[in-house]
């Protein structure tokens, strides 16, 4: 079990990708608090099945366009497990997008597949860094989209071109100042 002890979030919990990850971590060994912004019915589900094969799991609703959304889920993650120490900002708006050309998207879908698909994960990030950055002097572990950070070639061993999201094992080598850039 290679996530014993760990809390994670997963962001877009209730279906698809979101839920493979969150009951692949379950079954890891990590505490998961699986989060949706609409989709209670299955989120719901994804915590039954992750319940179902002896894991422990929490469901939270939130826009993770919304920073109030994204500070709660952390407080309430914090609170239920006691810590975090993974994020999977996995939460994205595709369903019924149908790909156009740029000129013919309505702005209105535009500024909600942006709220969600990049503010989110930036706000998201954002919220549990707090909660990881007091864990950093301990073996500790984050996702984090690839946007956050300078270059993929930073480290080549855990970058996927696909990926949406960076494994980072602690513990962290750098100093996480905020005011620091690369």
């Amino acid at each position: 079990m290679r996530l014993k002890d760990k809390v994670a979030i997963v962001t877009g919990g209730a279906k698809g990708l979101g839920r493979a990850f969150a009951l692949k971590m379950a079954e890891e060994g990590a505490r998961v608090m699986v989060v949706t912004r609409k989709d209670m019915d299955n989120l719901k589900e994804t915590v039954k099945r992750i319940e179902d094969i002896g894991g422990q799991a929490a469901l939270f609703q939130a826009d993770v366009s919304r920073e109030t959304d994204t500070l709660a889920m952390a407080r309430e993650t914090a609170d239920i497990f006691g810590r975090i120490d993974i994020l999977v900002n996995n939460a994205a708006i595709y369903d019924g997008i149908k790909r156009r050309p740029f000129y013919e998207i309505d702005l209105a879908e535009w500024d909600l597949v942006m709220a969600v698909n990049v503010k989110g994960a930036f706000l998201a990030a954002r919220a549990v860094f707090p909660y990881m950055k007091a864990r950093a002097t301990e073996k500790s572990s984050t996702w984090l989209p690839r946007s956050f950070l300078p270059a993929p070639r930073v480290l080549p061993s855990m970058w996927h071109p696909r990926a949406e999201s960076l494994v980072l094992p602690g513990p962290w080598p750098w100093n996480w100042d905020p005011t620091i850039s690369a």
